[in-house]
């Protein structure tokens, strides 16, 4: 039996040469793919290290994935439709190549996306130590991509998605209920990330509560309040509530009043303003603004007293405002002057 007769022999349906034919397809394509890798490692990936922009080694590194693997399903997938099959296997088979394609394709895609968000979170300083939100990115875009990937895959494979989505209908929106609260926390965690309203070590008020951040999670802000405990709040109240933030104060606007009684000489009421300025104007990091006798009180003659602290640190404004307080005391006690408290004088007629 010379070689033509082997090349001519039947199986299946198919020559002997036919399948050697799609073996040598198979085979081509193998060869192609190592050649195209040989080509992306060590001419490609060589030129794009040497270059100062980093997108043409993401796009290199991306690459390199699946190129080796597509070039060899895509030979494989060519040889199937050489040959003759049972349609049903072919068509399956087919199906299963298309499916192999689009998982590695959608791998190789999520790889990149996942570089992109890398690269920009590691060249944006507000967002670089921010590992929350560089992880939600890269879960919500992945998950957007596998959704659209399989939308692709099961339309083109020529099913109908209308009746699917309308009996998922119901349930979503069951779900969509069951994690509302979930996903306004970890929505409202984002956009504290991205708009930056307060960073860990800031003091902030919220509401009637205030307190030290201490840590920003995907669902709640942990503060330390004044007292020590912790106190835990819920990312989407706070961005749905004003926020008052002290990490930027850099002067801290004080007033005050101070209370004396109405038996205190003229004199000494006149000279009041002068002695509280002095006081103020010698502490360290404070500026005198204003001191002015006001009002007639019920029970006092009323002073209001405005100065500035030179510091947002609460602690810095505590500690002047206590130096004045223990000055006006001093002061008081030499000049002979007293601070007013609730009296009530009765005159009883005779």
């Amino acid at each position: 039996m010379d070689f033509s007769t082997i090349l001519s022999q039947v199986y299946f349906e198919n020559s002997v040469q036919t399948y050697l034919i799609a073996l040598g397809i198979v085979i081509g394509a193998r060869i192609i793919a190592k050649i195209a890798k040989y080509i992306l490692e060590n001419k490609l990936a060589q030129w794009a290290k040497k270059t100062e922009n980093k997108i043409d080694d993401l796009i290199v590194d991306v690459l390199l994935r699946p190129v080796a693997f597509l070039i060899t399903i895509f030979g494989v997938y060519i040889a199937v439709d050489f040959i003759f099959l049972p349609e049903g296997l072919e068509k399956w088979l087919k199906v299963f190549l298309q499916i192999l394609i689009a998982l590695k394709v959608t791998a190789s895609l999520s790889y990149l996306l996942s570089l992109i968000i890398d690269y920009y979170f590691d060249n944006n300083c507000n967002l670089k130590d921010n590992t929350n939100l560089r992880a939600m990115s890269k879960i919500a875009v992945k998950i957007l991509l596998w959704i659209i990937v399989f939308i692709l895959v099961v339309t083109n494979l020529g099913y109908n998605l209308n009746s699917l989505i309308a009996g998922l209908g119901i349930g979503g929106v069951a779900i969509a209920l069951a994690v509302k609260g979930i996903l306004e926390d970890i929505f409202s965690s984002a956009s504290i990330y991205i708009d930056r309203p307060f960073q860990i070590g800031d003091y902030i008020i919220f509401g009637t509560d205030s307190g030290t951040v201490k840590s920003i999670g995907m669902k709640t802000t942990r503060l330390q309040t004044l007292q020590g405990e912790e106190l835990v709040i819920p990312n989407a109240s706070l961005t749905s509530n004003n926020i008052q933030n002290f990490r930027k104060l850099k002067k801290r606007r004080v007033s005050f009043q101070i209370g004396i009684l109405y038996e205190t000489p003229l004199a000494k009421v006149k000279k009041l303003p002068e002695t509280i300025e002095k006081i103020i104007e010698n502490q360290d990091n404070a500026t005198f603004d204003r001191a002015f006798f006001t009002t007639f009180g019920d029970f006092s003659l009323i002073y209001e007293i405005v100065y500035y602290v030179d510091s947002g640190d609460i602690k810095e404004y505590l500690a002047v405002q206590q130096s004045i307080n223990f000055e006006l005391m001093n002061k008081f006690e030499k000049e002979k002057i007293e601070f007013a408290y609730p009296t009530q004088k009765v005159f009883v007629a005779k």
